[in-house]
């Protein structure tokens, strides 16, 4: 009995820190995502694959490579995702503007291809002064690829700064995939400024255990054994 009051103790203490496990690498460049053409990982009951990248700039020899952006795998169990981190930042001089602009492109599927991804979540620290504009735009299309999205089947979400709040969510009936493309972009106008420096992206999904369930769940079987034991030496 004291081994069973004490594991619950310890499973109640534990949840906040559990977490899913990742195969996805963890503070490195994008373009350790894009070596193999086939690249996919796997968060949780996540996976993610179909990596690419485009970027664009003003001046032209700005342009920031995929290199440049730093990927961290978004752990919570059930809203899985990423955190993208790199210095989207522009600034006017003598009245000639200047913009950055990245998109990276994946697919998030399901692992065990059961119908429970139903939101999709967005938000960036974008800062501007003036004619600044730091935003960015999400599109996706479920269970289809951006390029081959049937009509009317392409979605899209974005923050700006002027003009939204910093986070927005897409909520949608649950799918097995989806496809996303995010264009992040800062341009200063005239005569402004503009800076992004991390973007986020969580996927969640209904029917996914929480880690307290778990462990509560794990608690109660042991405790269930524990008195099935104690019962037979009696």
């Amino acid at each position: 009995m004291r081994m069973l009051l004490a594991f619950a103790a310890a499973a109640l203490a534990a949840p906040l820190a559990m977490a899913s496990t990742s195969t996805c690498p963890s503070g490195v460049g994008f373009d350790q995502y894009l070596l193999v053409p086939t690249f996919s990982c796997t968060t949780g009951n996540l996976v993610f694959s179909n990596f690419s990248y485009s970027a664009s700039a003003n001046p032209a020899g700005n342009k920031i490579p995929a290199s440049g952006i730093t990927v961290t795998p978004l752990l919570t169990t059930g809203d899985e995702g990423f955190q993208f981190t790199s210095n989207w930042s522009v600034s006017s001089s003598g009245g000639n503007g200047a913009s950055l602009d990245s998109v990276i492109f994946y697919t998030v599927s399901t692992l065990n291809h059961a119908p429970t991804i139903d939101d999709l979540f967005l938000s960036d620290n974008g800062t501007q002064t003036l004619t600044g504009v730091a935003a960015v735009t999400e599109q996706w299309c479920a269970n289809n690829s951006i390029s081959n999205c049937p009509i009317g089947g392409l979605n899209q979400i974005f923050v700006s700064n002027p003009g939204t709040p910093n986070n927005t969510t897409a909520v949608f009936s649950p799918i097995t995939s989806l496809s996303v493309s995010k264009d992040i972009g800062v341009a200063s106008g005239t005569n402004g400024t503009a800076t992004i420096t991390t973007v986020t992206n969580n996927f969640s999904q209904t029917g996914v255990p929480e880690p307290a369930s778990c462990l509560m769940l794990g608690a109660g079987l042991l405790g269930i054994g524990l008195l099935r034991k104690r019962s037979s030496r009696q």
